[in-house]
């Protein structure tokens, strides 16, 4: 028999094959399959309780009839606490599984390419979704957010390891090409970046006219000797590229040092040694958690390397949405510093641990100026006198009393 005639027939319902009588089965509900203790039916109870509005008036009213969203969501949460992440798998889950069968309710099994829609739609609404997932958790007595107790962990993007980009390479390049052009446009040597752009942009037109003027052919390859006109078009439209491949690099990295040009989001971070003992920089994220009654209450995802920069953004996104409850936090030592003492803002700190820690704070900000006035006075040459009255009122001003 060959493979078609054969797939061809089971599709028939006939279940006696192997006799006389042809016999059919009843699909019965898949209700009865599924336990009343069940994952599955915790999941469902949860996401009918919440608020859904926000998300549904994101459906189109226009084009084809789309899945249904509740269901959508209930697959999808379902999945992620079985650690099912690649929307092909899930398809495969709601295609063979039966939890899959009881929350689609006789609904055709969505395709990887749906799932995938949906998960991009629902990335504005996952907070909101979260918060309401805590407030239930609240009214049952799961959690208290009286204390809360936040850490973090970096994940590895899956960017290419090698795909770096330095801020401090790219500025020195950066200077280095002012320079260049500064000294071949004879244009005074304080000018500043933007101008010395412009320069380079007025200079590359005149070439471009008098090309165009002389009709010059630009020619290319071996044995062929390029005119003079062409060889400064080609020296100022690089300059002019590499202006622009700094600027736009200068962009993406915004606050950051660094960037991977295959995901401009992550940023090189020193990783744990993997099993060969590597410990160089890698491209990823550092993720904060709050936990609360092992139930995690808060999630962020944010560029900075070092712990101790992630908890003033952190509290400020808990606190419009959990602020009354929030009443200790609790963390490691990577995160102290006098800055996240007095954003915590925590009634357990007393008035004068507080008063102390704002006079260091300005007392630490006092010297940061003076330091500044220092160098400035060492770069324009003044006298060791001033010098020394400078750094006496710089020891007066950080006295704390």
């Amino acid at each position: 028999m060959s493979y078609n005639k054969f797939m061809n027939n089971l599709t028939h319902v006939n279940f006696t094959r192997n006799k006389h009588a042809f016999q059919l089965r009843m699909n019965f509900d898949v209700d009865t399959l599924i336990p009343e203790d069940s994952k599955v039916r915790l999941v469902c109870n949860i996401v009918e309780e919440m608020n859904l509005e926000p998300l549904l008036s994101t459906r189109k009213k226009k084009g084809r009839k789309p899945k249904d969203l509740i269901s959508m969501l209930k697959i999808l949460l379902f999945c992620y606490s079985e650690r099912i992440v690649s929307t092909r798998d899930i398809e495969d889950f709601c295609i063979y599984d039966t939890r899959a069968h009881f929350i689609l309710q006789d609904v055709a099994a969505p395709d990887h390419s749906t799932i995938c829609r949906f998960i991009q739609r629902m990335d504005g609404y996952a907070t909101e979704l979260l918060t309401q997932f805590v407030e239930m958790l609240l009214e049952e007595g799961h959690v208290d957010l009286d204390s809360i107790y936040i850490d973090g962990t970096k994940i590895e993007s899956v960017a290419g390891r090698y795909t770096f980009v330095w801020r401090k390479t790219v500025e020195k390049n950066q200077q280095k090409l002012v320079e260049r052009m500064i000294k071949e446009l004879k244009l005074p040597e304080k000018t500043s970046r933007q101008k010395v752009i412009e320069a380079v942009q007025s200079e590359f037109n005149r070439i471009i006219n008098d090309c165009k003027r002389n009709h010059v052919v630009f020619v290319h390859g071996r044995g062929k000797r390029k005119n003079q006109l062409q060889r400064d078009f080609e020296h100022y439209h690089e300059a002019l590229h590499r202006f622009e491949a700094y600027q736009e690099h200068l962009t993406i990295l915004g606050a950051r040092n660094s960037y991977s040009k295959t995901d401009h989001e992550a940023t090189f971070m020193r990783m744990k040694d993997d099993h060969m003992r590597n410990g160089q920089l890698k491209p990823a994220y550092n993720i904060q958690f709050a936990s609360n009654g092992a139930f995690i209450v808060g999630v962020m995802g944010s560029q900075k390397s070092n712990d101790l920069h992630t908890l003033i953004p952190f509290l400020e996104q808990m606190k419009p949405r959990y602020g009354n409850h929030l009443n200790k936090i609790v963390a490691d030592a990577g995160y102290e510093s006098v800055e996240n003492y007095l954003i915590s803002n925590l009634p357990t700190m007393s008035n004068l641990k507080r008063k102390r820690l704002e006079m260091i704070l300005v007392a630490r900000k006092t010297w940061n100026t003076y330091q500044q006035k220092m160098l400035t006075y060492v770069k324009m040459g003044r006298s060791s006198y001033e010098l020394r009255i400078l750094r006496k009122n710089m020891f007066q001003a950080m006295r704390i009393r």
